[in-house]
């Protein structure tokens, strides 16, 4: 079974990078804070309809693949910023939920901008474009049960809210434009080491296993 989760992952990693922004995208200051306000708008929409983890983090990475470069950024305003909001949160919830409100229903927790559904469906085609139809991304989430699993039972009191813990870390993250430089792997094996605490001394195995995911990059 071990052998399988490792193909399983080396698989992952292998095309993580297709599903990555742009290998400068962190240092892009140009919209900070547009970024900052749409990841703001999407923790709010999915509090609100009660949407999994796995939702943001996939509207995330949709959003900062979006961008192509600096050049595109300087040409977008408030309102843009906040249809690419909606459209990478809709997006991203048909791909991870069961529920999913309408397009107009979508944009209740902020009423600043509201667009009709049509303009919204054309923004989605843009986006899918761009993304070349890739949005089955890879995310933290695609890693930390593997990592959870290395782990020795006796590191792990309670596994709910050790998971909770690591989803919430997860989710602080993905916010900082800094972290999109790192492949979603190393993101998800921090996590867990840091969810753990220094108290906990880690097994040789783990670190064997880190390392190892590690070479393959």
């Amino acid at each position: 079974m071990s052998s399988i989760h490792d193909s399983i992952i080396e698989a992952l990693i292998v095309v993580e990078p297709r599903h990555s922004p742009f290998l400068s995208y962190h240092l892009s200051s140009v919209h900070l804070t547009h970024r900052q306000d749409s990841i703001h708008w999407i923790l709010r929409a999915c509090a609100r309809y009660h949407f999994q983890p796995t939702t943001i983090a996939l509207s995330v990475n949709y959003f900062d693949r979006f961008f192509p470069g600096s050049a595109t950024l300087e040409g977008y305003n408030d309102r843009d910023y906040r249809l690419l909001s909606i459209v990478c949160l809709s997006l991203a919830a048909k791909m991870e939920e069961s529920n999913i409100p309408s397009l107009v229903n979508l944009q209740v927790s902020e009423p600043r901008f509201i667009f009709e559904s049509k303009i919204i469906q054309e923004m989605e085609l843009s986006v899918m474009k761009k993304l070349n139809w890739r949005l089955l991304s890879v995310t933290p989430y695609d890693f930390i049960n593997y990592f959870i699993f290395k782990l020795p039972s006796s590191c792990i009191k309670n596994e709910v809210n050790f998971r909770m813990q690591c989803s919430d870390l997860i989710i602080k993250t993905i916010q900082v434009i800094e972290f999109s430089r790192f492949q979603s792997f190393v993101i998800a094996a921090t996590t867990v080491t840091i969810v753990v605490g220094d108290d906990v001394k880690l097994p040789e195995s783990f670190y064997e296993k880190v390392n190892k995911v590690l070479i393959i990059t």
